[in-house]
């Protein structure tokens, strides 16, 4: 959270302290914020986020200083402690507990005025240094993602029936997300990270195709049980290249989200999918989410061998798939948000 600009928070356990403080500050243009004792600081601070901390403390700072910096929204505080007397244990301490400075007295006011400009612009300065660097680091995450969007499109455009859907898939999981993190079942599994997350990882459920010959891709009719199994591996091939991905970006959750799409997104809810025949809860949930958007743009889609069907039609096939190849509660979502699916099929180009 960013401070109020120019405002200053005071613990004085003086009350000749928190006067002298009082006339200083406010007399070069800083605001003030008073307490007694660090104790009170929790029920008003949400009002008031400093840019600076001083701590007067009597006997040994140290410990105020470490209850001070252990409140999330002053982690990142500068802390002036100003103390009447020169001890060297408190003084070491109340760096260890996370303080940037340590004046002793006599307090000289031009002094503290300089400490206040010069640790309040450092402060600034490292606040832009992280913005940047933010910037910097979204801008790279977006060009990654990029990259990694026109890879699933490159896979799909080999399969000419299907070369047009990923758009229309990532709105509906985002839309699913968003309306099963409402529900009291996963509004703590779902956050806006995860929303974000299967948005994008969505996209490569079907990366494993290019391991697919064109031929059966794009076979006209029905597929034989071998050609099926082969179809059937694009879920294996996928997952087991980002697999190796992971080993080298452990911490990275778009690729597990992702690998977890990729190898699960045609399990059924009742176990007679594939590729491990996995049930109910045991698959994964951004798998169950991409698995209903997937039967809904496939329902809708023109292929060579059947016509595009109407959204009623679609709605119908999925209410008989609750639960038995789709999971009910992202069904009942599904139903909920489904007037988000007509405009979304609308407004992207089908196949």
């Amino acid at each position: 959270m960013m401070g109020n600009k120019n405002l200053i928070m005071v613990i004085s356990h003086y009350d000749f302290l928190r006067q002298f403080l009082e006339s200083l500050l406010n007399k070069h243009g800083y605001e003030t914020i008073f307490f007694a004792n660090e104790q009170q600081i929790p029920d008003t601070l949400y009002r008031s986020i400093p840019e600076l901390v001083i701590i007067a403390a009597k006997d040994k700072a140290a410990p105020v200083c470490g209850a001070v910096r252990s409140l999330p929204d002053l982690n990142r505080i500068p802390i002036i402690i100003l103390s009447e007397s020169n001890d060297s244990a408190d003084r070491a301490d109340s760096f260890s507990a996370g303080c940037t400075d340590y004046v002793v007295s006599p307090f000289d006011e031009m002094e503290i005025l300089s400490r206040i400009g010069i640790h309040l612009e450092n402060k600034r300065s490292h606040q832009w240094l992280r913005e940047k660097i933010t910037e910097q680091t979204k801008e790279l995450t977006e060009a990654q993602m990029e990259t990694i969007i026109a890879m699933a499109e490159l896979a799909e455009s080999r399969d000419s029936l299907t070369s047009l859907h990923l758009d229309r898939i990532r709105g509906y999981c985002r839309v699913l997300a968003k309306k099963l993190s409402e529900t009291d079942q996963f509004h703590r599994e779902i956050s806006q990270e995860f929303t974000d997350l299967i948005y994008h990882a969505s996209a490569l459920h079907d990366i494993g195709k290019i391991g697919v010959r064109d031929g059966i891709l794009n076979k006209y009719g029905k597929l034989t049980d071998e050609e099926f199994e082969i179809i059937a591996s694009h879920t294996t091939k996928g997952s087991m290249a980002l697999e190796s991905v992971i080993e080298k970006h452990p911490n990275s959750p778009f690729i597990r989200m992702s690998v977890e799409i990729i190898r699960f997104h045609h399990e059924k809810w009742n176990g007679k999918g594939y590729p491990l025949k996995i049930s109910g809860e045991t698959i994964p949930l951004p798998a169950r989410i991409m698995a209903l958007a997937d039967v809904y743009d496939a329902v809708r889609s023109k292929r060579s061998y059947k016509e595009a069907k109407t959204h009623e039609e679609a709605v119908e096939e999925i209410l008989n798939m609750k639960g038995v190849h789709l999971d009910p509660s992202v069904v009942d979502s599904f139903i909920e948000a489904q007037g988000e699916f007509v405009e979304i099929y609308e407004q992207t180009p089908r196949g």
